[in-house]
């Protein structure tokens, strides 16, 4: 079994509650986890492909955003950058034009089908899997497709891994919480707040440490409480 990702119990908490007010406030944290310029950069790109704008990423696009991006809020894959490299401009172009498009002309829900067929067409791309695709798909269509995050794939599987039955299945989980949460809630920020809630606890933690031992490098504390603090809260069933 994989090591779970630090935090994650503060994760498996929060998926438990549907107490809209305290996933607002866990997601109100969110500001200063990745660089600011960054997330910028990844926040107008989302804007620019959900509202139709951009019809496909470029190869600069996928290299200076998406990727660095990817790394930011996960675990750098330096590994996978050589193939990355290599697509040519054309083929970023074509890929993520086909799958897309795919997914602008999903009426309703999602299908498995549908799923399938998008991540497909993206991870014709060279170290482009399911994890990577799952970002551009949920910037074309934060209300049917959440981001693969290592802390949501914890939360939801007893075992981490990056296929598209295991997206899928974390996919679903997030699309459930988000009807029952209601409101402007959907599967990419129902992905997005769980992340949040482990990274902050994990920071949290860190800074604990950090009081307890010598003088030296201390870690930016974070200022979120842990949504098991909130005994009272309502719980999902």
């Amino acid at each position: 079994m994989s090591k779970k990702r630090p935090g994650v119990d503060a994760t498996i908490r929060l998926s438990k509650s549907i107490d809209p007010s305290l996933w607002m406030q866990v997601d109100g944290d969110k500001d200063g986890l990745i660089d600011d310029k960054l997330q910028e950069m990844a926040d107008d790109l989302a804007l620019a492909l959900s509202d139709g704008t951009k019809a496909c990423l470029t190869k600069a696009d996928l290299l200076d955003i998406v990727i660095p991006w990817k790394f930011a809020v996960g675990k750098p894959r330096n590994g996978l950058l050589g193939k990355l490299r290599s697509n040519s401009d054309a083929d970023v172009t074509k890929w993520t034009k086909v799958g897309i498009s795919h997914v602008r002309n999903i009426k309703g829900d999602a299908s498995d089908d549908d799923v399938s067929i998008a991540m497909g067409k993206i991870t014709e791309l060279k170290g482009v899997g399911p994890a990577a695709a799952s970002a551009i798909l949920s910037m074309v269509r934060p209300d049917l497709f959440c981001y693969m995050y290592d802390e949501v794939i914890d939360c939801f599987l007893p075992k981490r891994a990056y296929t598209l039955k295991v997206y899928m299945a974390c996919n679903a989980k997030c699309g459930q919480i988000a009807r029952e949460l209601k409101g402007d809630w959907n599967p990419a920020k129902v992905a997005r707040t769980l992340w949040v809630a482990a990274r902050s606890s994990a920071n949290r933690k860190d800074t604990a440490k950090d009081k307890d031992s010598p003088p030296g490098k201390k870690k930016r504390a974070s200022n979120v409480d842990q949504p098991a603090e909130t005994s009272k809260r309502q719980r999902r069933k």
